[in-house]
């Protein structure tokens, strides 16, 4: 049970510790991402959110980074992870195999589902994660109750707490909404503040709220939420109250849910061993980005300058007199501005601004910025066109080597939990499979392989390690035949089926690749038989004939 007081208390201490991220996060935000949501300021609807910006390389930076941690994490035409029972021994049941892969199915087809929002709203959580080096995902069922629904969280409108191994296990989430928006959601349980507002005639007064989901301090051993590990807590601010939920099994008030994963995915891109919260690729070169901003800027003053200079003029009087004003408009003729030698009374200022110098200076901005994206990285490959496949290969395994720490963590703080909270979901709403026998007697249990392009990257070095060693294998067998019998060629293939993630319904299981082999031998045998059945007749027909004439010439003695 919770003490609201105390709840309050804990919030404003979170998020008086955050004061010097939100800081930076704002100034991330106003130069790289300036239509995501704010930190420490308010600004109005349809407000110009870009009068900082001078240059566009931050902001085009960070589309790509989200785009390329799309292409590594959760690539949309790709199968970016699969299921496989944690016993390895299981692997070899095909029944089992095939399990995994219809769960997986299902996991796929539910983020495909036109109304999850899976794909889009991941992209803005990668995009967040470059931004600020934090992604928060809320993951909860449908509404129609046939998948999951996924909705990406402002960093800035999350405070987080981690338990003693780092791991995030604590969010509170705030949110505003209408006072009509609320009524619909809690309907008769709906808050005070409100309820007063709807009968006030004020449907569309914001009201504010905090949702806090922590883990449970104590899980009793009933039916309900008190038996899940996770409490969850709606808290009205305006009425400094729970919002009561009903348990759905006795049907009971309480002022507290649960949750058996916890339905924020949080994860971190770099983190300090003293912090909670995460830095990512823009706030590594804020310094360069705001650099960058102030020569872009200085360079337009310049640009101005230089099509329309400030004019110099010996007589300070002589462009106030109203007659005498120098005409700038293009073909205008100005009488009485050349001096008796005919030198202009009038010369334009130059300033001496040398733009090759400054343009350097960008370069040098504009490529740090791109490469703390990883802009660079990726662009290997299509600037060398002409490499060959081998060179081709190499340079994508470096990429993979340089990418995979990133990808690692993203797959241990996101991934990971995304296909737990996804499968416990499916399970409650009974949308998984029955498990096989083998399965349920092994309990269950199961591990995640991923199968995205990093994934993929590092297994192709596998892959081509088995296939040199097999032309190796095959030179040697030339002067030793015995080279054949070293590797294991059906596991080979196997292997290599896992790494690039063929279907496992497309791999035969073992039981079925003996019973093809015994009966391949069977009928070898049989064609060895037939084919030696005419000389065996004829034989047979030879020693009958000596046997009929030795009985001839026994009889005729």
């Amino acid at each position: 049970m919770g003490n609201i007081s105390d709840i309050l208390k804990q919030f404003d201490d979170l998020k008086s510790r955050r004061v010097n991220w939100d800081n930076i996060w704002q100034r991330v935000h106003d130069l790289n991402w300036p239509q995501s949501g704010n930190f420490n300021i308010e600004t109005s609807p349809g407000e110009s959110r870009i009068r900082e910006i001078y240059d566009v390389t931050g902001a085009a930076a960070l589309e790509k980074f989200g785009a390329v941690l799309e292409s590594l994490l959760t690539p949309r035409n790709q199968r970016f992870h699969s299921l496989i029972p944690t016993d390895e021994n299981l692997l070899k049941d095909k029944s089992v195999v095939e399990y995994f892969e219809r769960v997986n199915n299902k996991l796929f087809l539910s983020r495909q589902r036109p109304r999850s929002g899976f794909y889009d709203q991941a992209f803005e959580s990668h995009k967040s994660l470059g931004a600020y080096g934090n992604q928060c995902m809320h993951i909860i069922p449908s509404k129609d109750r046939l998948g999951t629904s996924y909705r990406y969280t402002h960093t800035g409108a999350v405070w987080i707490a981690t338990d003693d191994r780092g791991v995030v296990d604590t969010t509170y989430y705030r949110w505003k909404m209408t006072a009509k928006a609320a009524m619909q959601r809690w309907g008769e349980l709906a808050p005070e503040s409100a309820v007063k507002a709807i009968e006030g005639n004020d449907p569309f007064r914001m009201l504010e709220f905090v949702h806090l989901v922590r883990p449970r301090a104590l899980i009793r051993d009933v039916l309900g939420p008190e038996s899940m590990a996770f409490e969850s807590f709606e808290i009205s601010l305006e009425d400094k109250s729970f919002i009561p939920s009903r348990n759905p099994v006795t049907g009971s008030l309480m002022e507290s849910g649960g949750f058996k994963t916890h339905p924020y995915l949080y994860s971190r891109f770099s983190t300090n061993p003293s912090e909670e919260y995460g830095r990512g690729p823009s706030m590594f070169v804020l310094g360069a980005n705001e650099s960058l901003q102030r020569m872009e800027k200085t360079n337009l003053l310049y640009g101005e300058h230089a099509v329309a200079p400030p004019l110099l003029a010996q007589n300070m009087d002589l462009m106030s007199d109203g007659e005498s004003r120098l005409d700038l408009r293009s073909a205008a003729v100005n009488p009485g501005w050349l001096d008796a030698q005919g030198n202009p009374r009038v010369k334009a200022m130059q300033n001496g601004y040398n733009l090759q110098v400054s343009d350097v200076l960008m370069g040098k901005k504009q490529d740090a910025i791109n490469d703390a994206h990883f802009i660079t990285l990726f662009q290997i490959l299509v600037q060398s066109p002409e490499m060959t496949a081998t060179e081709a290969l190499i340079r994508a395994q470096e990429k993979g080597q340089l990418i995979a720490p990133m990808v690692g963590r993203q797959e241990s703080e996101f991934i990971g939990p995304l296909i737990e909270r996804e499968i416990s979901i499916h399970t409650d709403l009974g949308l998984l499979p029955d498990p096989p026998p083998a399965l349920v007697e092994a309990k269950g249990e199961y591990k995640v392989e991923y199968t995205g392009s990093s994934s993929r990257i590092q297994r192709e070095e596998e892959v081509q390690g088995i296939r040199t060693t097999f032309v190796d294998m095959l030179s040697i067998a030339e002067t030793d035949p015995t080279a054949v019998e070293v590797l294991n060629g059906p596991e080979a293939v196997r292997f290599i089926a896992r790494a690039r993630n063929v279907p496992a319904h497309l791999v035969r299981s073992p039981e079925e690749f003996d019973a093809i082999m015994q009966a391949q031998q069977a009928q070898a045998k049989e064609e060895q038989a037939l084919a030696a059945a005419p000389g065996m007749a004829k034989a047979a027909k030879d020693a009958s004939q000596i046997d009929v004439e030795n009985l001839g010439k026994v009889a005729a003695a």
